[in-house]
């Protein structure tokens, strides 16, 4: 009876140092920080957080939890997990799996950066993970198990309003932190790099389209290009056969014209402007323009209108306005004082038509001065005048 008695004390010390004493009101300290949440397929570290609200997709209170003392006191958020992608499992930090967790697995870290090219000053760009938004901006740096996979740097992309990145970031690493750190170049680029005043088709004497375009500045500028429509439909439109036309990049005013002479009368013309800089383009039309036929108006006498300067002096432009019968052809010839032909010019049918005379003969050379005369001949009249040229 003593041997089971002193058995029974000695068992009662055991439990007491052991810490299994039956009596303790003390918890026992848990190592596993994994936590099943209701409705969620996997576990959900919480050993970071302490006295937190849980919440679901929506930001309803699922219940409210207290882990220690102090704490960050955030808030619990569902990520979808896909249990054939390893490497989204560890960039969420999700929980090992039994087997998983039996073998160690090796922990490496990236840290995303984001730099302006020209100035190198850091960005604060969104961070996306397999064209995820991950929710953070850069500077960040990311928790990976498992080894390093150089396909990484491929799913990590940033993205800030003006700017363009390198499609692959630089990758250096670290190897007293294992952390490897991905960094993105960026350009920055204004999205209205032009700023366009008009853009207006008008009707040339010739019956061709004159397109002209004001801007009150350009800034990274490349060039313009002029499409061309028979309706207003831009799905329609044709690039005029004309080349690009360079952009002068003036932060002041800049007038540009084109002139598109493949037109066909009795149509209208829709025209729209495509502005183009280093990094997108721009449309800015349409705007229109009807080509009608002009029938030239009847001329029923032929006649010299008038013409001058008289004296005419060398270097100066000697004018002769005349009018020419409807449906004839002739011409005006200058002659010298002893009747030798200095240049001969063609008119046809029409009113108020315009001769210069430079001063010079048919081969270029200036007249000398003294006394020339100039003569209008056509089937219906041969009228001759006098010039007086002087130096």
């Amino acid at each position: 009876m003593k041997k089971i008695a002193f058995l029974l004390v000695v068992l009662s010390l055991a439990f007491f140092y052991s810490g299994c004493n039956p009596f303790s009101s003390e918890p026992e300290e848990e190592d596993d920080l994994w936590e099943n949440v209701e409705g969620v397929s996997f576990p959900v570290y919480i050993g970071h957080f302490a006295d937190y609200e849980k919440t679901d997709e929506e930001g309803n209170l699922i219940d409210h939890i207290v882990y220690g003392e102090g704490g960050d006191n955030k808030d619990w958020t569902v990520f979808e997990y896909d249990p054939s992608n390893k490497q989204l499992a560890s960039f969420f930090e999700l929980a090992q799996t039994p087997a998983e967790s039996e073998t160690s697995k090796e922990t490496f870290y990236v840290c995303v950066r984001a730099f302006d090219n020209p100035t190198g000053a850091e960005l604060a760009a969104d961070i996306s993970f397999s064209g995820s938004p991950t929710g953070h901006c850069t500077p960040h740096t990311f928790t990976h198990q498992g080894l390093f996979d150089p396909s990484l740097s491929e799913s990590y992309t940033v993205a800030l309003e003006n700017y363009v990145f390198a499609s692959s970031p630089e990758v250096s690493l670290d190897q007293s932190s294992s952390t490897y750190t991905f960094t993105f170049g960026g350009d920055y680029y204004d999205s209205s790099s032009v700023v366009l005043s008009s853009f207006t088709a008008t009707l040339t004497a010739d019956l061709f389209v004159k397109l002209t375009w004001v801007t009150q500045s350009e800034t990274n500028m490349v060039g313009y290009r002029v499409y061309r429509s028979t309706s207003a439909d831009f799905a329609s439109a044709e690039m005029l056969d004309i080349p690009m036309v360079p952009a002068t990049n003036t932060s002041s005013s800049a007038t540009y014209t084109v002139t598109d002479s493949n037109v066909l009368e009795n149509n209208t013309y829709y025209y729209w402007l495509e502005t183009i800089d280093y990094h997108e383009t721009q449309f800015f039309g349409p705007t229109s323009v009807f080509v009608e036929s002009v029938t030239p108006p009847v001329t029923n006498q032929t006649k010299i209108v008038k013409s001058g300067p008289n004296p005419f002096k060398i270097g100066d432009t000697y004018n002769i306005q005349l009018d020419v019968k409807t449906g004839e052809t002739g011409t005006v010839t200058i002659y010298n004082v002893i009747g030798q032909v200095v240049r001969t010019y063609s008119v046809t049918g029409g009113s108020n038509q315009l001769v210069k005379w430079d001063g010079k003969d048919s081969r270029g050379n200036t007249c000398g001065s003294g006394i020339y005369f100039y003569k209008l001949s056509t089937p219906s009249v041969n009228q001759s005048k006098k010039i007086v040229v002087v130096k």
